[in-house]
């Protein structure tokens, strides 16, 4: 990558991620954590402050990139850095639809299929669990496979694959604010509140009805049985 391609891409990023507006929210962030009542609302007081440290991690990688781009001291190894921050950021601008670095509201629900899609729809709720709070991005992504899951919203590999965004989940944060328990076994219906960076961004395209077909451990002669469960995923803007 020479100097001008770096400088196009440069260009192109300030706009997609809308960095000047990023810098008058930050602004805007910070004045609020000088408030002495912030944490009387301890809620609120940590979603403030992440979203801080957020804004102020993404506009410091791309002032890093302006500052290597622009330098004319730069080296070879610094073009090398830049190149891994633009690959970076370029991954993050595929989340930049309006909402998508917002936290996600998602509910699980139990279809057609008995105690079978309520097992299902507990199943489901396993992964989501272990998706967000593990960070072995490689486990992560194989998830839906080794769970024999179909998904008839068709999730892309790019959303599957959470390390090609360099976000990290560790600081996401899970409340279960609704748990309908199954009459045998796994539950009617769930929904939980994600907090944190590109929740919604990461796991809209899960929304849709997803299908599991296998042999049922609660049928006695071992049928095939075909569940169903239904996942709505909606944007969190925040108390």
């Amino acid at each position: 990558m020479d100097k001008e391609e770096a400088k196009k891409k440069l260009s192109d990023l300030h706009q997609i991620l809308k960095i000047s507006e990023k810098k008058q929210e930050l602004l805007s962030l910070r004045e609020q954590v000088k408030k002495i009542d912030l944490w009387q609302n301890q809620q609120n007081a940590i979603e403030v402050t992440s979203k801080l440290s957020e804004l102020e991690n993404e506009i410091n990688e791309f002032e890093t990139l302006d500052l290597i781009i622009n330098d004319e001291s730069s080296n070879d190894d610094d073009f090398k850095e830049a190149a891994k921050i633009i690959k970076n950021l370029e991954q993050k601008a595929i989340l930049s639809d309006e909402h998508d670095a917002s936290g996600a509201i998602l509910s699980i629900h139990a279809g057609t299929g008995g105690v079978d899609a309520m097992d299902f729809a507990m199943l489901l709720e396993r992964m989501y669990l272990r998706f967000i709070e593990s960070d072995k991005n490689q486990a992560d992504t194989n998830l839906r496979i080794n769970t024999n899951i179909t998904n008839d919203a068709n999730l892309d590999k790019s959303q599957r694959d959470t390390s090609l965004f360099g976000i990290d989940r560790s600081k996401w944060q899970v409340t279960v604010v609704d748990r309908r328990m199954g009459d045998e076994a796994g539950i009617k219906s769930v929904t939980m509140i994600i907090s944190g960076q590109y929740v919604y961004g990461l796991l809209k395209k899960e929304a849709g009805v997803h299908r599991l077909v296998r042999l049922s451990p609660f049928s006695a002669k071992n049928l095939r049985q075909t569940s169903f469960a239904l996942v709505e995923v909606l944007p969190f803007i925040g108390r």
